[in-house]
This record gives structure tokens, sequence and C-alpha cells, in this order.
């Protein structure tokens, strides 16, 4: 039987647990913000890719507006042991702000003026 797309993306946060969180001031930051990726090894960076890619095809769908959740995928994420949310930025109205993960190992899919 094939894998659904959240137990895919959940196994490559498996394989990221091979790698170790670079030394810095990062703790608590996102896997692809720019205190850890760009200091990650050429796989881990795959990894972070990949695992980018496939985490906005799963929890984000293209709606009336723009960029929404996609609630569905969100809770399959969420069932195969992923946190994952996305939605209206608190801070700017017209961004949106999300993320998903397991324990510290996350990803922020957040619009890059989310905060503004």
């Amino acid at each position: 039987m094939a894998k659904s797309r959240a137990q895919n993306l959940s196994d490559l946060f498996d394989a990221l647990e091979a790698f170790e969180r670079p030394d810095g001031d990062n703790e608590g930051d996102p896997w692809n913000g720019p205190s850890i990726y760009p200091n990650l090894p050429p796989e881990g960076q795959r990894i972070v890719d990949e695992i980018e890619e496939r985490a906005r095809d799963l929890v984000i769908r293209q709606g009336d507006w723009g960029e929404e959740a996609d609630r569905r995928g969100l809770n399959q994420a969420r069932k195969n042991g992923l946190d994952a949310d996305f939605g209206v930025s608190q801070y700017n109205p017209d961004a949106n702000s999300g993320r998903v993960g397991r324990g510290d190992r996350w990803l922020d899919l957040s619009d890059p003026n989310a905060d503004d």
C-alpha cells in the first residue's frame, strides 16, 4: 500500500533527525531559516527543501483570495505526528503565517512579510 503524502512528510522529518542543530544561537529557530539552513550539509539542505515543498503542497491550497489552509492536509499531518498550522498572521492580516514540524525540528511556512 502506498504511503500518504503526510506519511512521506513524517518520514522526511525522521531523516532530518540524522542532522545535528548547527552551533550558534539558533535554539527555537526554524530549520529553513538563516541561522540553521546555510550551516547544514548539502544532504540536510536537500531534506529541508523537500520537506518545505511537500509541506506547502500538503497544508496550503489556493483559495479565492490567495493561499489558505488546507484543513484536510493539516489534519493528515497532525494524524501522522506532526505539528502543523497555517492561517492569517496575527500581526499582518494581509499575510499568512504557518509552520510544520516535530519537536524542535520545524519549518516556517509563513509569508516573508507575515511579521510586519
